[in-house]
């Protein structure tokens, strides 16, 4: 079980989380903590005319969580809301009811998906999978944002 939840994939993403830390001027923040296995992510976002242009993360979560926080990171920067909202509504819908994989400039949120639960898994306030299954220790990643 552990082998199939944690790819290599998986654990490269975990390996290279990028925008880690956070922005000086911040347009907004926001914090979240999972209330069942205590994952938790610092977001601060910089907004012009609709669109991402700056993002840092502070991220200290479980393997899942940090991949997930490493897609984002990685593909933020340019995104519009409704943009954000399809993946997220795309991710939760692909690991609650094994609905069809993300699409857009998130879709690599896939690779979350085929973790070959046999019931539907619990998800954190991340959006991933949490809870008993098997989650690397949380790591936190406070660095200057990349």
């Amino acid at each position: 079980m552990i082998d199939a939840l944690y790819s290599n994939r998986i654990l490269g993403l975990v390996a290279n989380i990028p925008r880690t830390g956070r922005l000086a001027a911040p347009g907004g923040s926001a914090e979240k903590t999972a209330k069942l296995c205590g994952s938790r992510i610092t977001v601060d976002v910089t907004l012009a005319e609709g669109r991402v242009i700056d993002f840092a993360q502070d991220v200290a979560a479980c393997a899942l969580g940090q991949a997930s926080a490493a897609i984002l990171g990685a593909n933020v920067i340019g995104a519009d809301l409704a943009e954000i909202e399809l993946a997220r509504d795309g991710l939760k819908a692909m690991l609650k009811t094994n609905g069809p994989l993300p699409v857009g400039r998130f879709s690599e949120l896939s690779v979350l998906a085929g973790q070959g639960l046999s019931r539907p898994p619990r998800l954190n306030a991340f959006g991933v999978r949490s809870g008993g299954r098997g989650c690397l220790p949380r790591h936190s990643r406070r660095t200057n944002a990349n």
